[in-house]
């Protein structure tokens, strides 16, 4: 059965999911956990609202146009008396304007709203989403030999994993990929973000420009899903410091591969497996617990007597925040 629907404008690369409800129109973006027009009654459907999505349709959408609401495994729209009206499949669901009817929505369906914006309907079940970013580091191989056994690893957990390296890695496709999974992300998924390169004591580097604390934690907060996220990098201790631990969202989880003052070392003991130490001790704990886990497991395991000990523990590892359930390791079907 179906978990959640995406909605998605044709025309565009704009995707949204929600699992609950969701209303669609012309209100500030920044208020989308509000009813849109206040004023106006508010079905009980609505009562709790996981996301608002934002269409300008040249001035004809009205502030809360239509509705998106679920009942056990079933979604419906619902307009909701707006001005220019709303058409499924090309059929007009509210023509009277006094008794609005929500209709079931189908897979394939396509909802228009005016100014000529399409809606295609997709049930799907939820997904888990990564973010893995290999920036460069002293030895760039051990920044991409990371990212792409981390990836293997959150693959087997059914998390779709989004790659940017090298010179990809910029700070504004750092933003562009976090508001693209923002949109994506429901209550149900898992959100992973990490970081391998250089860092300061104002943030991570992507290129040359800075991604510090308050950027980060600011995009993190549209983030519908516990999130984890592991820094691989110098400095990385700043993220969870007495100064900016305060403005980690809620619902995330930081593990920093050094403290503010320190550095992350990277290893070259298998040349053709370089990579950060840190990072290389977290995939060891992945493999071996193919359950679901906490991952504040993890970092409490490098107190213990095992190999990675004496390395890891040099750089002082730091972890704030909530708890992080890695989800079992998930069979795929093969053909």
């Amino acid at each position: 059965m179906a978990k959640i629907l995406i909605l998605h404008q044709k025309g565009t690369n704009r995707k949204v999911a929600v699992s609950s409800s969701l209303q669609i129109g012309r209100m500030d973006p920044d208020h989308r956990h509000l009813w849109a027009v206040p004023e106006r009654e508010q079905p009980p459907e609505f009562a709790g609202l996981e996301a608002f999505l934002y269409l300008s349709g040249e001035g004809q959408i009205s502030r809360n146009h239509l509705g998106i609401a679920r009942d056990n495994e079933d979604y419906y729209v619902l307009d909701l008396n707006s001005l220019n009206s709303t058409y499924l499949n090309g059929v007009n669901i509210n023509p009277e304007k006094r008794n609005p009817q929500p209709k079931l929505l189908h897979h394939g369906d396509t909802i228009r709203l005016p100014g000529a914006v399409d809606l295609e309907v997709k049930l799907t079940e939820f997904m888990n989403y990564a973010l893995l970013i290999a920036a460069g580091s002293d030895n760039p191989l051990a920044a991409q030999n990371d990212a792409e056994q981390l990836s293997q690893e959150l693959i087997s957990r059914k998390y779709v994993v989004h790659l940017l390296e090298g010179t990809n890695a910029t700070k504004q496709a750092v933003r562009d990929k976090l508001d693209e999974i923002s949109c994506l992300t429901v209550l149900e998924s898992k959100f992973f973000l990490y970081f391998h390169g250089h860092g300061s004591c104002d943030g991570l580097k992507l290129g040359e420009q800075t991604l510090n604390p308050r950027e980060l934690y600011k995009k993190l907060k549209n983030i519908r899903a516990p999130t984890a996220v592991v820094l691989e990098s110098c400095h990385a201790g700043i993220f969870v410091d007495e100064e900016n631990k305060d403005k980690i969202p809620e619902g995330v989880l930081v593990l920093t591969a050094s403290n503010s003052d320190n550095f992350a070392r990277e290893s070259n003991s298998q040349p053709a497996n370089y990579g950060g130490r840190f990072t290389r001790a977290l995939i060891s704990y992945i493999k071996e617990h193919p359950e679901e886990f906490n991952l504040k497991d993890f970092y409490h395991s490098l107190s213990e007597e095992n190999r990675y000990q004496a390395k890891v523990l040099l750089q002082e590892p730091v972890m704030e925040g909530h708890t992080y359930l890695m989800p079992r390791v998930t069979s795929a079907l093969r053909f």
